[in-house]
């Protein structure tokens, strides 16, 4: 099998979260972290620079829990954590050098370092929110490489402004799932077309807040850079 020749940055969240998940609190920590080892030593060698591979985990605060007024920002995640995450975490900081992102997410972070050269590097992630991201991606749990258009980028974002996104308690439209929201754009043939598609659904949806599209774009779209925030397509 060949290898990947580009700098993988890996969104490790998810990483994290299913390596520590299977084992119980009365297990052995060392199943988790070797679940862990095992993850990251997969993708290292799928990418000729694995070893140099950047890894990114959320910290602490989030712009968005600001930004939510319709529901609060993943307030839907009520249950317990997995007992050796906080390790698992730890571990991935002392052996592969994973950094804390605060402020923002992982992926907010992934995608920042990513831009700074889209050519040499690759997006490391299962999170289909990323696939709004133009460039090189690779789902490690499929393995599998693809690249996103810039019309395909575009197209994927808005659709998930459509449907919103249930694991972050982010509404979107009731009643729109993937299939709808498609349908909705399907003669769409640039961005401005389908921001004035969801301008339309949105003031439908919630007729006496104006604000709900800006809220829910805020909250889904990724930054670009540190200071970047959501603008309406020109």
């Amino acid at each position: 099998m060949s290898t990947i020749p580009l700098l993988p940055i890996f969104d490790a969240d998810s990483c994290a979260y299913a390596s520590a998940g299977p084992v119980k609190e009365d297990e052995p920590l060392a199943f988790a972290l070797q679940n862990c080892k095992r993850s990251i030593e997969a993708i290292v060698d799928r990418f000729d620079r694995g070893l140099e591979m950047q890894l990114y985990l959320t910290g602490s605060g989030n712009f968005r829990e600001q930004v939510a007024t319709i529901l609060p920002y993943k307030g839907n995640r009520t249950q317990p954590k997995p007992p050796y995450l906080p390790d698992v975490r730890q571990y991935m900081v002392d052996i592969w050098q994973a950094k804390i992102v605060d402020g923002m997410e992982a992926d907010d972070r992934v995608v920042i370092e990513y831009l700074k050269d889209p050519e040499k590097r690759c997006i490391v992630s299962i999170d289909k929110d990323l696939d709004q991201v133009p460039g090189n991606h690779y789902n490690y749990r499929k393995d599998l490489f693809y690249v996103v258009t810039p019309e395909q980028a575009y197209r994927n974002f808005w659709v998930q402004v459509l449907v919103g996104d249930r694991t972050d308690n982010i509404p979107g439209l009731p009643g729109i799932g993937p299939k709808k929201a498609e349908k909705l754009l399907a003669s769409c043939t640039t961005e401005r077309e389908m921001y004035e598609v969801a301008m339309r659904e949105y003031a439908r949806a919630y007729p006496t807040n104006s604000g709900a599209l800006q809220e829910h774009c805020d909250l889904l779209y990724l930054l670009r850079a540190e200071d970047d925030r959501w603008q309406p397509p020109t």
